[in-house]
C-alpha cells in the first residue's frame, strides 16, 4: 500500500532536501491535494449566487467495518439537493476521494510520510480531532496537515490555546503500517 501512496507527492517535493520536504509536502497536501468536507455544510444549489446560505441536514449511517467507517447523507430541506460523504478508513480509498476531515487527512498524510520512510503515527485525542506525529531528529514532533505552516509543525498546544480544547485526557496513538 505504501508503494502505491508514494507517487502521490509531486516529484519536485520528493526530490527536495529533508529540511524543505516536510514543509513543502504539508503545503501541497493542504492547499493542492486534499479538500475539506465541512461538518455543517450549507447548500450552494438553492441560492442564485451559490453562496451557501441554507443549512443542510445530515443523516449518519454506521459503516460496516473500518474500511467504511460511516456514511453521511447531507440534504437541503429547501431545494432537496443531496450529497453523500462516505467516511473511509482505507488509505487508498481516501487518496482516491481526496476529501475528508481531520481523520482522513491524518490517515493519508501519515501514510505518505511513512511511504517516504519518515516514521509517522496518527494521534486521536478523543476530543474530535486527529493529527500526526513524526520522528524528526530522533523525537516525536506534532504535525497537523489541516493547519497552515508554521502552526502545522511542532505546535501541540494549539488546540488548547486556540480551540478551547482540553488535552488533559489521554491521547491515543495509531501507527500507519503497510
Amino acid at each position: 500500500m505504501l508503494e502505491q501512496i508514494k507517487p502521490l507527492g509531486p516529484e519536485h517535493i520528493l526530490q527536495s532536501n529533508e529540511d524543505d520536504k516536510i514543509k513543502s509536502l504539508l503545503g501541497w497536501f493542504k492547499n493542492d491535494f486534499m479538500g475539506w468536507t465541512s461538518n455543517d455544510p450549507l447548500c450552494t444549489k438553492c441560492t442564485p449566487d451559490g453562496r451557501g446560505e441554507v443549512p443542510m441536514q445530515v443523516n449518519i449511517l454506521n459503516g460496516t467495518s473500518w474500511k467504511l467507517r460511516a456514511i453521511e447523507i447531507h440534504k437541503c430541506n429547501k431545494c432537496g439537493y443531496e450529497y453523500t460523504f462516505p467516511r473511509y478508513g482505507k488509505i487508498l480509498k481516501i487518496a482516491e476521494m481526496r476529501t475528508g476531515r481531520c481523520s482522513e487527512w491524518s490517515m493519508l498524510f501519515g501514510a505518505i510520510m511513512n511511504a517516504l520512510k519518515t516514521e509517522t503515527r496518527i494521534v486521536h485525542d478523543f476530543l474530535d480531532h486527529c493529527w500526526n506525529e513524526t520522528i524528526i531528529d530522533g523525537k516525536w514532533v506534532h504535525m497537523d496537515s489541516t493547519l497552515a505552516y508554521p502552526i502545522s509543525i511542532n505546535h501541540p498546544y494549539y488546540y488548547e490555546q486556540n480551540w478551547g480544547k482540553s488535552t488533559s485526557t489521554s491521547w491515543h496513538f495509531l501507527t500507519v503500517e503497510e
